[in-house]
């Protein structure tokens, strides 16, 4: 969408001005030098469009933001009362850990924080668009509609809560193993006894 704000009116009063200041210029110091008047150019100004549709864009990363954050916490609880019990009998071999678990989430596990927090966000999202759906069903002829939503949030919901489960034990298990997000989920996935940790 272009827009010329009054070009032909703005040219004319330009040259009006540039041809007095001329005039006054030759009758005060009689000189010869003429001032040409300059067109003036006109802005254009291009509505982008496109840039409204991404809001979804933002609200994708700031709810990823917020759970990779929260993620980062788990592991580092994880991994530093993991190092604390493993090394507690260890004088002096690890004194500061929960320094050396941020190291270590930071050097190799911020990739499995990611893939982690990314399965939540995509798992959040859609039931946050359904709740907010439900608000505005405000109508009584669609309380069967209201009914179905609040059951697809609610399914949801509990979806949500069992890959926060399974997240934060995978977290554990690559705190005291080291093993990728996938491999981390599918020991914890596995009915075991006992998770039977070593160190060397």
């Amino acid at each position: 969408m272009t827009e010329h704000l009054g070009i032909t009116s703005l040219e004319s009063a330009h040259q009006e001005l540039l041809l007095n200041y001329s005039a006054e210029e030759d009758g005060s110091s009689n000189s010869s030098a003429i001032m040409k008047p300059t067109p003036l150019q006109a802005l254009e100004y291009m509505d982008p469009t496109w840039v409204r549709s991404l809001w979804w864009v933002w609200v994708l990363g700031l709810v990823w933001v917020a759970e990779f954050i929260l993620a980062c916490q788990q592991m580092i609880i994880a991994s530093a009362v993991s190092t604390w019990y493993f090394s507690r009998q260890l004088i002096g071999k690890r004194r500061h850990p929960v320094w050396w678990s941020w190291r270590t989430l930071v050097m190799y596990h911020l990739g499995t924080v990611a893939k982690g927090s990314l399965l939540i966000t995509l798992c959040k999202l859609p039931r946050l668009f359904i709740q907010w759906a439900t608000k505005k069903c405000k109508d009584p002829e669609s309380s069967c509609a209201r009914c179905g939503l609040r059951a697809c949030s609610c399914c949801l919901w509990c979806f949500e809560s069992f890959l926060k489960y399974m997240n934060h034990n995978a977290y554990t298990v690559t705190a005291t193993r080291g093993t990728p997000f996938c491999t981390s989920a599918k020991i914890v996935r596995e009915p075991h006894p006992g998770l039977g940790f070593c160190i060397d």
